[in-house]
């Protein structure tokens, strides 16, 4: 993205191992060998500049103005990655 700010790419409720960053459109064929697949690191951070428009929220009266209610895919709370323990390809079994 051409922006004035940078963008992280974020997931709510996971954790993610960032493998590569960049600016520009994404190659399929070179990017893939600049990959960090040895020790990437792990993230699970939100940019918190992004929360001012996150909670900026209305529900009108009309179809088209009102909040749609959750999909039925929606995962409850309780299965959020960052509380049940998993292990991950990169980390070291101890």
């Amino acid at each position: 993205m051409n922006t004035g700010e940078n963008h992280l790419m974020h997931l709510h409720g996971f954790r993610f191992y960032v493998v590569r960053t960049g600016v520009g459109d994404f190659d399929n064929v070179t990017d893939p060998l600049t990959y960090n697949l040895v020790d990437p690191p792990e993230a699970n951070t939100h940019m918190s500049w992004g929360m001012d428009t996150v909670f900026i929220v209305r529900n009108d009266n009309t179809e088209e103005s009102a909040i749609l209610p959750p999909s039925a895919y929606m995962p409850p709370c309780e299965t959020d990655s960052l509380y049940v323990p998993r292990q991950s390809m990169f980390q070291k079994e101890e």
